[in-house]
Formats: structure tokens, C-alpha cells, sequence
């Protein structure tokens, strides 16, 4: 199978989300259309089989999810971060997707204002939590759990080492991680709108 690449095309109107097979034959697919109104994005899972559509409003950012065939899912929901730079991340199944980023209200200095938060995809539930500043996703684990990295830096800007947390949507809780998790994805491998 050829791969397919996921890019969106913004004008004064709309944000679309298209997709290209590299086969050298193809055209591009419109897979969604949404109004672009401030600042809005796309987020694609790696594999296609799900995508968000993500807005920043007063609150947050809304997020809805969209099917293969640019239909919503039903629902939007808003999530209580800022729309996060560095993109989500999928787990393994696309049923999940999770983003970490500071309150909507707070400025980026503030430490203890960071939050993760993590969707279900077919509900548009968000299980979210405040977290230390400094955390990077990673990926989800076999059970469902984020896995956040923090490193360790020394005076002289060497990474000394690292540390590894777990963020448990089904109780919420935050917990560094006994041994180093094996993850279904990873962060650099989220497929996003840039």
C-alpha cells in the first residue's frame, strides 16, 4: 500500500484536512472541512483512523472529533489546556488521544499549572489532571496509562538522566514509573496538522 500524507490548507473561510496517496498518481481527498475562525488545527492519528479538529476558545480548546469520512462523531468537548505547541498523542487503537498544556487563564511561568488531558474518542470524555511543569509525552502503555518523560539536566546543560511518570485516566492520578514502560507510540511519531 502506498503511504498517504495528512495536510490541511487554511483560507479566509475554512481549515480543511486532506489526504494524498505518494503513489505518484493520485489526488488529493478532502477529508474534512471546518470554518476557520482564530486559531484552529488538525490532528491526524499516524494510521488515519481517526482525527480532531481542535479550536482554541476562552475556556480551553474544543475538540471534535472526526470520522475517515469527515463526519463528526457527535460531540465537542472542551479541554482545560491551551492549544498545545508540540501536538497530542494517539494510543495504539485510536480510541485515545492526549495533550498536556498550561490553564487557559495562566502564563506559561507557573509551575503548577500545567495540566494533562485525555479524550475517549467515541464518548468525548476527558479525564485530566495538573502536573509538574517539564513533562513530555510519550505515548500510552498496553494498559492505557500516558507515559510522561522528564530529563534531568546538570549545570552545564547535560542530560544527566531521566524519569519516567504514568498518568492513569481511569483514577486520574499521576506516579513515576517503577521501570521504564514500554510505549505503543511515541511523540515524534504523532502525526499532526504542520
Amino acid at each position: 500500500p502506498a503511504v498517504v500524507a495528512y495536510y490541511d490548507v487554511v483560507d479566509t473561510d475554512s481549515h480543511a484536512l486532506y489526504a494524498q496517496r505518494l503513489d505518484g498518481r493520485s489526488t488529493p481527498m478532502l477529508l474534512a472541512d471546518r470554518p476557520s475562525a482564530g486559531d484552529t488545527e488538525w490532528e491526524v492519528e499516524p494510521l488515519g483512523r481517526a482525527s480532531l479538529f481542535i479550536h482554541r476558545v476562552a475556556a480551553g480548546i474544543d475538540v471534535e472529533a472526526v470520522t475517515k469520512d469527515g463526519l463528526s462523531r457527535g460531540w465537542t468537548t472542551t479541554l482545560p489546556i491551551r492549544l498545545p505547541s508540540e501536538g497530542g498523542v494517539w494510543s495504539g487503537d485510536a480510541r485515545f488521544w492526549a495533550a498536556t498544556g498550561p490553564w487557559p487563564e495562566d502564563d506559561d511561568a507557573d509551575p503548577q499549572r500545567w495540566r494533562i488531558a485525555v479524550v475517549d474518542l467515541a464518548t468525548g470524555d476527558v479525564r485530566s489532571s495538573t502536573i509538574p511543569d517539564g513533562l513530555w509525552l510519550q505515548g500510552f502503555d498496553d494498559h492505557g496509562r500516558v507515559i510522561l518523560s522528564e530529563r534531568h539536566v546538570s549545570e552545564t546543560g547535560w542530560t544527566e538522566g531521566w524519569t519516567f511518570w504514568e498518568f492513569d485516566p481511569a483514577t486520574e492520578s499521576l506516579a513515576r514509573a517503577a521501570a521504564r514502560p514500554a510505549a505503543q507510540g511515541l511523540a515524534g511519531v504523532a502525526a499532526g496538522s504542520d
